[in-house]
């Protein structure tokens, strides 16, 4: 049993209110002199500080502060302590840290990051695209944290930016080796003990860069690379889906059936994770006028992780006794026996492979500056499992006691029989799949700026961009395969070396921990074996032509851009405007549920304006506002139009269910306004107040309905269009080191920020006997109203340390979920989650400083609910708690 999880048209632009309304704004405005780039301002700030000899926490968060206060743009940032020390041990656990990120958990570390609430970010490295597989963003957790120089997170646009995401983009950083005055070494090696796993995995990385000044100029190589293990253990006990169901009269007073969920169990998911990184970065200045430059990147992703799963129907056996909630029907508590139980083993193996290869130019004459960049992108993901069910068939049956423990946690106890003895046990199913993604970008993007010293403007800057991206899927759909003999028929102990008992997982009350199930090691080696046992043949399944898809999109952008400079009264103004027009040609093939082909194009030209402007009250406060338009397109796998259908069940009433993509989905787009008001009252402190609103039209959500397929009915999810919604909210930052003097208490300081979001869209209604086309409201997925860190801070000589507490209030999680159409359980509601992190370095010497982190110190889990927390748990979550120490050293 797998895991639960949760025609082509023409496309016009929105009428240009908004560039209407920037139009009009700068009626009033001047222009005025800007920086560089934030990417090339924060370079230079970090060898500032290494020159004078700052470093360290403090260093980092001055790094990051200078970086907020120039940007025209509301942008948040890390600064690498030093080099191969982020402030956490991957850019999403860093990201979870900032105002208005929240993060999703899972297989031992940070996986899903969003910003205000929104998965539709854009993703870039050293300022160019960056991708994973045949999504739009690249995998954050993919690049490791000791390759980087510094993440930003930019909440408002620019013209000059990559278009793709309404959310903001993220831009990854590393370094070149022109950054630095001299040569470098650098080289880090660190254990991570996992405390589920009880095993210790290990971090080493490596930098080397040096410079020369030669008769052909100044010439810079680098390299970085990175190699980690790291070890995990996740645990999830669980109720899946609600039904009611019949029980003897007199059982419980006054009730002759209850609401009890369809299956109760837990899963246990160890994991065996490796990721290694290269970058290689070379620069070339031949004279003031000239530089050349190329910059590559690989990164390799490989994971080896099982799911071992109890199973257990209870509605299936005798019920011998029951308790339930006040004035309902639905159980604290119920005892059954003669029952029917399943375990599953699920062995997964992942491999990703990345590769970015750019070059570049840059030439300058007085106030002219070109830059041209040839960009190659390519991405690989496969994915194998092989899972075996396996059916309890005890001489004796066993008893199930089901009961929810302190705070909701379902817990299942089966009794008067052995789960954990192997003869007990039959052949019951096969499921065993693979699937293989690639994506190819090519572009080609040349920039022009002119600086105008005096006057009104102070630069104009235009450029053009092109790219080709090609996305491909391909996917088997062998499953619920039965074995030769039958069902329940084969015994598991007749194969030699099969099975085993799962390992110990982090729910240490739990009351039914161990139970037996093939074992993940004969799975992985002896596939061919496994399959000969449901009479199917040796090689790995074929890829079925109806569940796959190639996407072609063909993209030319051009932006013009102009800062300026001006007085409010007597207050500096400065900031700039312009726009971006981008041309979207997409080509897509694949197969509708029905089998029908799809081969089709489509095009459409967004127009992108955006302002930015900042007020400096005085020298430390200021006002910053900006308004833009973004656009997100559709992730490629949303786009495909393969849909897997299941014939109808009791699970799902008379219908059948289904899920797939939607070729059918439109760009989504957002006219965004933030203003903000902040105070930089010292070197490393300051405080900032900003307002967001987000009015978004075709937000993309996953929404189930009622389809007819070949004459039969299925409630089909499928990503879809909403229709116009509205997000919006406030971040509160206050980050300060105050002046303690000579005490003990010099060099404290603490970072706190706030987050309010709230927000409603609206959403097709797929409620059984509405109208098509109706909508409804509905509050977007996946977006905590409430969100904050408490980040206490402590550095003086050459100790260093930090206690970073995180917050993430409860949020929806799914709109359909597994429960009947129309049922008020279908909506999953996840509880908040709360994370205390700490880290702490000291300095033995100048070159060698020795590191301890801790996470998840509270050993804080997951949970979610059908609908009613108190009534209807869902999941209950736990994940692993790590320790990790270690060495770096620089020369």
């Amino acid at each position: 049993m797998e895991v639960p999880s949760d025609s082509v048209v023409s496309k016009r632009p929105r009428p240009a209110t908004l560039a209407c309304a920037v139009l009009a704004l700068l009626g009033s405005s001047a222009f005025a002199q800007t920086t560089n780039s934030t990417a090339e301002a924060s370079n230079e700030g970090a060898i500032e500080l290494e020159e004078f000899g700052v470093v360290g926490v403090r260093a980092s968060l001055i790094g990051a502060q200078e970086i907020k206060r120039n940007a025209y743009q509301v942008v948040d940032s890390i600064v690498a302590e030093d080099i191969g020390k982020l402030p956490d041990n991957t850019v999403a656990d860093a990201l979870q840290r900032m105002p208005g990120i929240q993060v999703g958990r899972g297989n031992g570390e940070v996986g899903t990051v969003l910003i205000r609430g929104l998965p539709n970010l854009g993703t870039t490295l050293n300022g160019n695209e960056i991708f994973t597989g045949t999504s739009r963003g690249v995998a954050l957790q993919d690049i490791p944290a000791e390759l980087i120089a510094g993440v930003d997170v930019y909440k408002s646009s620019s013209p000059e930016q990559t278009e793709g995401g309404i959310a903001g983009l993220i831009d990854i950083r590393l370094r070149r080796p022109l950054d630095f005055t001299k040569p470098v070494l650098a080289v880090g090696a660190r254990g991570i003990y996992g405390e589920n796993a009880d095993k210790t995995g290990y971090i080493g990385s490596l930098l080397l860069s040096d410079r020369w000044t030669t008769d052909q100029g100044e010439i810079g190589a680098l390299y970085s690379g990175s190699y980690q293990q790291r070890y995990f253990v996740d645990q999830t006990a669980f109720n899946f889906l609600f039904e009611p169901v019949g029980v003897p009269a007199g059982l419980v007073p006054g009730q002759t059936e209850l609401q009890l969920p369809f299956t109760q169990g837990s899963l246990i998911i160890p994991g065996d994770r490796s990721r290694v990184a290269h970058n290689i970065s070379l620069q070339w200045r031949p004279n003031e006028q000239w530089e050349f430059y190329t910059d590559f990147l690989n990164t390799g992703y490989r994971n080896k992780n099982q799911v071992h799963f109890l199973i257990g129907f209870p509605r299936f056996g005798a019920f011998t006794s029951a308790t339930v909630n006040e004035g309902t029907n639905i159980p604290t508590t119920t005892t059954s026996v003669n029952n029917f139980h399943l375990t599953s083993t699920q062995a997964f193996q992942n491999r990703t492979d990345g590769y970015q290869a750019v070059a570049g130019a840059k030439w300058k004459r007085d106030a002219l500056r070109i830059t041209t960049e040839a960009l190659y992108n390519w991405n690989s993901v496969k994915n194998n499992v092989v899972i075996v069910d396996t059916q309890f068939a005890p001489p004796t049956p066993g008893t199930f006691t089901f009961t929810y423990n302190d705070g909701g946690m379902a817990n299942l106890r089966i009794s008067d029989a052995d789960v954990t003895d192997g003869a007990h046990y039959r052949l019951w199913g096969l499921f065993d799949n693979r699937d293989y993604s690639t994506s190819e970008q090519k572009a080609w993007k040349t920039d022009v700026e002119y600086l105008m010293p005096d006057g009104f403007l102070s630069r104009l800057e235009g450029g053009v961009r092109w790219t080709t991206r090609s996305a491909r899927f391909r996917g088997s759909s062998r499953n619920d395969i039965a074995p030769v003999g039958g069902r329940g028929n084969v015994p598991t102990s007749g194969i030699a070396g099969f099975g085993s008992v799962n390992p110990d997982g982090p729910l240490g009350n739990y009351q039914t921990p161990h139970w037996f199930g093939a074992d993940p090691d004969f799975l992985y080696s002896n596939a061919p074996q496994v399959r000969a046992l449901f009479g199917l043949g040796a090689a790995a399944p074929d890829f079925n032509p109806t569940l796959g898809f190639t996407d072609d999109e063909d993209t030319l952008a051009g932006y013009i851009k102009a800062d300026y400079r001006t007085t409010l009264g007597d207050k500096p103004l400065d900031g700039f405007f312009g726009f971006r027009v981008v041309r979207t040609e997409q080509t897509l093939q694949g197969y509708r549920a029905d089998e029908t082909p799809i081969d089709g194009t489509t095009s459409q030209t967004d127009l992108l304006p955006v302002l930015n402007a900042r007020l400096k009250l005085n020298e430390n406060l200021q006002v910053r506002f900006s308004a833009g338009r973004t656009i997100t397109r559709p992730n490629f796998n949303d786009l495909n139009p393969a849909t897997t259908l299941n014939a109808p069940t009791t699970t799902g009433g008379a219908a059948g269910t289904g899920s797939g993509g939607n070729p059918d989905l439109d760009t989504v787009k957002s006219d965004n306004y933030d203003l903000s008001l902040e105070y930089y009252f010292a070197e490393s402190s300051y405080a900032s107040a900003t307002v967001f609103d987000r009015e978004i039209e075709g937000y993309v959500q996953s929404f189930a309905a009622t389809e007819t397929i070949g004459g039969v009915d299925y409630i089909v999810v499928r990503p879809r269009n909403s229709g116009k919604g509205r997000l919006k909210g406030f971040e509160l930052t206050y980050q300060h080191f105050p002046d303690f003097g000579s005490g003990f208490l010099q060099g404290f300081g603490w970072q706190t920020n706030y987050t309010y979001i709230e927000g409603t869209t609206d959403a097709p209604d797929t409620a059984p006997g509405a109208p098509t086309g109706a909508r409804v409201r509905k509050p977007y997925a996946q977006v905590s109203k409430h969100n904050f860190n408490i980040i206490a801070i402590y550095e003086r000589d050459r100790f260093s340390a930090r206690l970073a507490y995180n917050y993430r209030g409860e949020f929806t999680d799914t709109f359909d979920g597994p429960n009947a159409p129309g049922s008020p359980l279908r909506v999953i509601v996840a509880k908040p989650t709360k994370t205390l992190d700490f880290s702490a370095s000291y300095k033995l010497n100048e070159k060698l400083t020795v590191a301890l982190d801790l996470t998840n110190i509270l050993d804080s889990k997951y949970q979610d609910y059908f609908f009613d927390a108190d009534l209807y748990p869902r999941d209950t979550r736990a994940y692993d708690r790590t320790i990790s120490l270690g060495l770096r050293y620089r020369y």
